[in-house]
């Protein structure tokens, strides 16, 4: 009778060879390739206020950015790399100036 409480090793199960032709080479192993992904930044949405004084509402992201709080309007910078480009009710939009990726903010 078969115990499920305790594990054993299987058997390895036997390679299938393919014949090949004569002088054919062997299928190179290819390594996979590597796709460099920028980490998103270390930004805390906190909130966003709005004035609604004028004809257009004008946003102000309140973000939580290396141990400071910052009030942020758009296409002003965060630290040396980021540009906030928009703000809406509950996201904000950044711009990384190395390499143009966006990155989306989301009010939690």
């Amino acid at each position: 009778m078969r115990n499920p409480f305790q594990f054993s090793t299987r058997a390895p199960d036997a390679t299938v060879r393919v014949a090949r032709e004569p002088g054919a080479r062997e299928p190179e192993a290819r390594a996979p390739s590597a796709v460099a992904v920028t980490a998103p930044p270390a930004i805390t949405l906190l909130g966003v206020a709005e004035d609604t004084a004028g004809t257009n509402p004008a946003r102000t992201a309140i973000l939580s950015f290396g141990g400071d709080l910052l009030l942020v309007k758009e296409g002003e910078l965060i630290g040396d790399r980021y540009r906030l480009t928009k703000i809406s009710p509950d996201v904000i939009e950044l711009q990384d100036s190395t390499d143009s990726h966006t990155f989306r903010i989301v009010l939690p």
